[in-house]
């Protein structure tokens, strides 16, 4: 205490009665509903100055640290044991009937499917807000010659109004012919009640059944079809797609050449020219750069004279958005008349039908679709001048959910200078004497963009906005003791929080981040996620705040990503510094929780503190989930009283330059969001 009371200045010193009163108007919480401390919010870098002090604190002790052994991390523990077939002597004890057949064949192996029968009697459901589902958690071992051939884990999740007395567990695995021996434990991870079984299965050789002869004769025919589209000369040119969602680093890009006229292909990656190849194959290798963010790649074949004559583009980086439509092709359209085939995707949220597509060109609407296969021959008339391919979706009986679209022009020049025309939104809070204050007109706020002010164009209160949440929770296996508190103050938090036509998702992480739930409007649905959470292996911090705000990518309005973690990183692929570059370029508030985190992890508490105070959110830290209930109260109050204030960078800001530092200023109060963007 003397030693916080040396910092403090003598102007507090004397309006207090105490050296610990003084302490506490300088150090203690700014107000009742948060844990942040005074410093942190009346000072600029309030943060770092609350990091050097805990770090001077922690030097005093770290060194009488330098003879202890090593600590033994849990987490990998866990991990180990997890892997592995182990019986627990004193866990209560499943029955399992067990059987295996051979369905199938794949190339030379045989699909080897194992059923095993669970009395839905001896299982415990869980209950997350009036959704239950009953769990099983499967390890499984495949011996050969007495050696580990392979191992694997399952999860199954099954509905709590089961009516089946017996749940089917059914484990396929893709042998080659010959004699193993199975070891399979069966978890139910409520009670932990198990079953172990140890079986000796012979599998058989199969021959080709008639489908999979006519999939063999399919895949000669489209090979045949590529024989002929080159035998024929068209000219076109196909990027291959990409295969994962999440793409960063180096990455190769492939392209399919028809035509006997390219004679070279250029390479453009978001409206830059990056190289010409003028010998096949068409290939290069792109960095993403460091992080994951959304990407334009365009290849451009032209003939003898250096002539475009035609092209593909491929965008990565998308998102996970659920109601999604797009121009397969024609993407590069540089001089298209006459009959022209549109091919075109859509992608529909769970639970809801589509009404039709549309497909424009210019103005005029030349077809609507009600039903797969979205393709439409069109004629485009031979016209002077750049013109456009649009295609709008609408969903059936889903007034509150704007239709979407996609567009692409045709008949363009080969090069056209990119126009940065991106509105930049900033979630705002204005906090007045500890409290959230919504009731503030436009003309008390002013924005400012690396120091210059700049037109505010888009101003709307969240109370009339749709909120898009996200939640992301640390399953690690030190967070096994605190997941019943989580599930419950989670499920009542969206309780609370969502209303009609508000939508969420759920991440849950351990060694890597996997979405439990997708976005969904209902509150059931986001239940019976929570339901699914179940604590285990390693914590990839970073992994998962990448992954959660990827979710976001295309999505509009009022949004906000929940991050609840017990500890630090130990797993992730991503580093500190890339995850908090691609919150930045995300810029949707983070609110993380730090459950257990002490005083003297100052590195822990930092890093988790970034997340926040750069993406305009807030950071908070309890001893026990039970605490959850009231943070997320918290929560909810600042996310229903934001504002979201839009403005248009100026002229010469170029999409791709570097970072620019924005701030928002507020007649009373302080203003909280973003520190920045990238254009």
């Amino acid at each position: 205490m003397n030693s916080f009371a040396d910092l403090i200045s003598e102007e507090v010193i004397a309006t207090s009665l105490t050296s610990a009163e003084a302490v506490q108007k300088v150090f203690g919480p700014c107000n009742a509903f948060t844990t942040m401390t005074v410093v942190e919010c009346t000072c600029t870098n309030g943060d770092e100055i609350m990091k050097a002090i805990y770090q001077s604190q922690l030097n005093k002790t770290d060194i009488m640290k330098v003879f202890n052994p090593p600590e033994v991390n849990e987490e990998d523990v866990h991990k180990i044991l997890r892997s592995v077939v182990l019986a627990n002597p004193n866990a209560p004890k499943l029955n399992a009937d067990f059987s295996v057949q051979f369905p199938a064949k794949q190339g030379s192996r045989t699909d080897t499917q194992i059923t095993l029968l669970v009395p839905r009697a001896q299982l415990t459901s869980k209950d997350v807000n009036g959704t239950r589902l009953y769990s099983l958690d499967v390890t499984g071992e495949v011996l050969k010659e007495d050696q580990l051939f392979e191992n694997y884990r399952y999860r199954f999740d099954y509905p709590g109004d089961l009516k089946d007395d017996k749940v089917a567990v059914v484990i396929d695995r893709f042998l080659r012919p010959a004699d193993y021996k199975a070891r399979i434990k069966v978890l139910d991870p409520n009670s932990n009640a198990e079953a172990i079984i140890e079986k000796t299965v012979t599998v058989p050789e199969l021959q080709d059944t008639p489908e999979q002869r006519k999939a063999k004769e399919a895949a000669a025919a489209m090979l045949g079809q590529i024989k002929d589209d080159i035998e024929s000369n068209s000219t076109r040119l196909r990027i291959v797609p990409l295969a994962n969602d999440l793409l960063s680093g180096i990455q190769h890009i492939e392209t399919l050449a028809y035509g006997d006229d390219i004679k070279g292909v250029e390479f453009y990656l978001d409206g830059k020219k990056i190289m010409i190849k003028r010998q096949p194959p068409y290939t290069l290798d792109l960095d993403f750069g460091d992080v994951p963010r959304l990407h334009r790649i365009r290849a451009v074949a032209v003939n003898e004279k250096n002539e475009a004559i035609t092209g593909d583009e491929l965008v990565i980086n998308t998102g996970n958005e659920p109601f999604r439509v797009r121009i397969v092709t024609p993407r590069v359209a540089l001089n298209v008349h006459g009959k022209t085939r549109v091919e075109m995707a859509v992608n529909v949220p769970d639970g809801k039908r589509l009404d039709n597509v549309e497909l424009f060109l210019n103005d005029t609407r030349l077809a609507t679709l009600f039903g797969p296969p979205w393709v439409q021959t069109i004629d485009i008339p031979k016209t002077e001048g750049v013109g456009y391919l649009r295609v709008v979706a609408t969903l059936k009986d889903e007034p509150a959910q704007p239709p979407v679209e996609d567009l692409v022009m045709i008949n363009t020049p080969q090069f056209m200078e990119e126009v940065n025309v991106h509105l930049i939104e900033l979630p705002t809070t204005v906090i007045r004497n500890g409290h959230p204050v919504n009731d503030l007109p436009q003309a008390a706020f002013k924005v400012l963009d690396d120091g210059k002010p700049v037109k505010v164009t888009k101003f709307e209160h969240v109370d009339n906005l749709p909120l898009s949440i996200g939640m992301a929770v640390d399953t690690s296996a030190s967070m096994q003791p605190r997941m019943d508190e989580a599930r419950k103050a989670g499920s009542q938090f969206f309780a609370a929080v969502m209303r009609k036509g508000d939508r969420a998702f759920l991440v849950s992480f351990d060694t890597q981040p996997q979405l439990i739930q997708r976005w969904s409007p209902k509150l059931a649905d986001v239940n019976a996620g929570l339901a699914k959470l179940r604590a285990e292996e390693a914590t990839a911090l970073y992994d998962a705040v990448v992954y959660s705000l990827y979710n976001f990518v295309g999505i509009k309005g009022q949004k906000a990503l929940v991050l609840i973690t017990d500890g630090k990183d130990t797993a992730s692929k991503f580093s500190f510094e890339q995850a908090l570059e691609y919150a930045r370029r995300a810029a949707v508030p983070v609110y993380a929780i730090g459950i257990g985190i002490h005083a003297t992890e100052v590195d822990v508490r930092y890093k988790l503190s970034r997340f926040c105070s750069e993406t305009g959110g807030n950071v908070y830290f309890i001893e026990q989930a039970s605490d959850l209930g009231r943070i997320y109260g918290d929560i909810q109050n600042e996310l229903r009283s934001q504002y979201i204030l839009g403005f248009y960078p100026a002229t010469d800001v170029k999409p791709g330059s570097k970072w620019r530092e924005v701030s928002v200023q507020v007649s009373e109060g302080r203003a909280k969001t973003i520190r920045g963007y990238y254009p």
